[in-house]
């Protein structure tokens, strides 16, 4: 059992007391690897405060399933959320559900809803809403990255991340009821615009080969070119991303 790691707390909120006590006790702290907490108090902004008391102990997200009346956030607004918070993951629950929301002991959860929905009747599998925000994430920010940078200005709440390869993921929700445009400024591979329709996520990429590495946008596949002039403001071109782009 070398390579076990223990997390305190696990409750349905982030509970700064409880953390005090646990790591306040030189034994506990000790064994501890770090504490772990649920989001459905809409409480995550305590983990900073739990961090800044304990830097050097991890902190997680381990359980939130989304449904109507369950959660107070979808699942990009969670990573984005849990992250900013000093999170080093985040944890949906469920994976997969059938169509009614189980297999199921006693009343269990009603209104839950998973990644995936199972169809046991034809044993066709759909991909929920849930799938698609996370794997915004879990697609680009690979595990050991960091987060280097966020904005929540204009209801577009954006971070990014670097990757241990020295690559960076851009990931955006829009919060708002309308599709919203923003600006992206990349160090020095300057800026551009992006219209985002409401509710929706986006990622882009850049790679760590070079200073002025394509920046890709997920959805469309296609890269962002500053045609020869990477200062902050220029206008930028959508062209199909191929070598020298």
């Amino acid at each position: 059992l070398s390579g076990t790691k223990i997390l305190g707390g696990d409750a349905d909120h982030v509970d700064t007391n409880y953390a005090n006590t646990l790591m306040g006790n030189q034994t506990a702290h000790d064994a501890m690897y770090g504490t772990a907490w649920h989001c459905y108090q809409n409480d995550l902004g305590k983990m900073t405060t739990i961090h800044n008391s304990y830097p050097d102990k991890r902190l997680y997200e381990s359980e939130c399933s989304t449904g109507p009346g369950i959660a107070p956030m979808n699942a990009a607004q969670l990573a984005l959320e849990s992250t900013f918070n000093w999170a080093s993951g985040a944890l949906l629950w469920n994976l997969a559900l059938d169509t009614n929301g189980g297999p199921k002991m006693g009343v269990a959860c009603d209104n839950c809803t998973g990644l995936v929905t199972v169809d046991q009747a034809t044993g066709k599998a759909t991909y929920t809403d849930n799938y698609y925000q996370l794997g915004q994430f879990s697609k680009f920010v690979v595990p050991g990255a960091t987060r280097i940078g966020y904005s929540d200005g204009g209801g577009i709440w954006a971070q990014a991340y670097q990757n241990p390869d020295g690559g960076e993921a851009l990931v955006a929700y829009n919060n708002n009821s309308t599709a919203t445009t923003f600006t992206t400024t990349w160090n020095n591979a300057g800026s551009f615009s992006y219209t985002l329709p409401s509710h929706a996520t986006v990622t882009f990429t850049r790679g760590a080969q070079t200073a002025a590495g394509q920046i890709v946008g997920q959805g469309s596949n296609r890269c962002v070119d500053d045609t020869g002039n990477p200062a902050n403001g220029v206008q930028q071109q959508i062209w199909d991303c191929v070598s020298g782009s």
